[in-house]
């Protein structure tokens, strides 16, 4: 038995989307992956604020990801920022946007688990020998981390997926 989820990595770039057939006890199986370029580093103001422009695009981008999730029948949407969004002088406006715009609830990644998550996504790519220039790679891992289904679990009842079923 699987579970198909979807890991949304909204980046200071890009916003990738990864669905996957998970098994218990098995590797992730990837179904697909869209990647979209946002930019979001240069949507900064002067104080390093979110600008309107960098919030409405992002508000889109999640909202495409999220029917892409729901259009691929997954049951669950893992979504994640990282230092872009983390680093940003509004960013409790901005997730509290995305999630009243979304459905949405975007999990800000510290700094340590970012870097945690990086380490573990390279490890599962290319195993224990890892060599300076394999750390350039991350967000496709985002989907082998343990507790992600736990951290799901606090916020899906209320996301987009499971009120639109």
């Amino acid at each position: 038995m699987h579970i198909r989820l979807g890991v949304l990595d909204v980046g200071s770039n890009t916003v990738h989307l990864l669905i996957v057939d998970a098994h218990r006890g098995g590797r992730p199986t990837p179904m697909s992956s869209t990647k979209s370029v946002l930019r979001l580093a240069e949507q900064m103001d002067s104080r390093h604020a979110v600008t309107e422009k960098g919030q409405r695009q992002l508000v889109e981008a999640v909202n495409r990801s999220a029917e892409l999730a729901k259009e691929a029948g997954c049951a669950e949407l893992l979504a994640f920022v990282t230092s872009a969004i983390r680093e940003a002088t509004n960013a409790d406006q901005v997730l509290k946007r995305v999630w009243e715009e979304t459905g949405v609830q975007l999990t800000v990644l510290s700094g340590a688990d970012e870097g945690r998550l990086t380490f573990l996504a390279m490890r599962r790519w290319h195993g224990w020998g890892l060599g300076a220039s394999s750390a350039s790679t991350s967000a496709a891992g985002l989907s082998s981390w343990p507790s992600a289904e736990t951290r799901s679990q606090r916020w899906w009842s209320r996301s987009r997926l499971a009120r639109d079923g």
